[in-house]
């Protein structure tokens, strides 16, 4: 089951994500919306380290260009997650050279 989550963003105004419900039991109808504690642009802040990792290591192959994509998750209480399984989002690192250079 998925609920909705509002996230206030810092310039005003809000948004509203679609989360996995991490919740267990029934719950009422009326309990399938919340407001988040923090605001959106404070919940995506984990995606820079995640994107920063990846690189670092791909740049020791030293390819003419990287691709990085990255598969991810809004979790209402952690923020921006890897998503756990293919069906929900992945990583793809894409590196490319040109013949004859080194």
């Amino acid at each position: 089951m998925t609920r909705l989550v509002e996230y206030p963003l810092k310039d005003g105004g809000s948004i509203m994500v679609e989360v996995d419900d991490d919740l267990a039991g029934p719950r009422r109808a009326s309990d399938t919306a919340e407001r988040a504690h923090r605001t959106f642009e404070d919940a995506i802040t984990s995606i820079r380290p995640i994107g920063t990792a990846l690189l670092e290591q791909v740049k020791a192959l030293s390819p003419e260009s990287v691709q990085l994509e990255l598969g991810v998750k809004l979790n209402a209480k952690a923020g921006i997650v890897l998503a756990s399984s293919s069906a929900e989002g992945h990583v793809k690192i894409t590196l490319k050279w040109s013949p004859g250079k080194e």
